[in-house]
C-alpha cells in the first residue's frame, strides 16, 4: 500500500473493503483512549466475557467483602451492557484513582 503525490491511495490487487462493524472485530484487544478528563477503555466481546467469568476466581482471594461486592457489580454491569460487540467504559479522574462514570455497548 502506498500513495501517489496527489494523495491517491494505492491498494494491493487482493484487498478487501471492510465496514466499520467488521473492523470492530478485527481490531481486537483492550484499547485505551486518554482524554483531558480521564480516559476511555474499550474491551472486546471475549475480554468482557473473561471479566464476567473471572471475578468468581478473584472473589475466592482474601480480599475485603466490599471489594468482592464491587467486582460482582462490575461483572453484572459488563454482562448487561455487552451485546456481543464488547463495551466502552468511561473512567473519570487520574489513572490511579479513576472512577467508572459510564459504560456502553460498542
Amino acid at each position: 500500500m502506498g500513495k501517489y503525490n496527489d494523495g491517491t491511495l494505492i491498494m494491493q490487487n487482493n484487498y478487501t473493503i471492510l465496514s466499520n462493524e467488521e473492523m470492530t472485530y478485527t481490531d481486537g484487544g483492550l484499547s485505551f483512549q486518554p482524554k483531558w478528563w480521564g480516559y476511555y477503555l474499550y474491551l472486546t466481546n471475549n475480554e468482557t466475557k473473561l471479566v464476567c467469568t473471572g471475578w468468581k476466581g478473584i472473589a475466592k482471594l482474601p480480599i475485603p467483602s466490599y471489594a468482592k461486592a464491587a467486582l460482582k457489580g462490575l461483572s453484572y454491569l459488563f454482562k448487561k451492557k455487552n451485546k456481543g460487540r464488547g463495551i466502552k467504559i468511561r473512567m473519570t479522574g487520574l489513572y490511579t484513582n479513576a472512577v467508572i462514570t459510564g459504560c456502553w455497548s460498542r
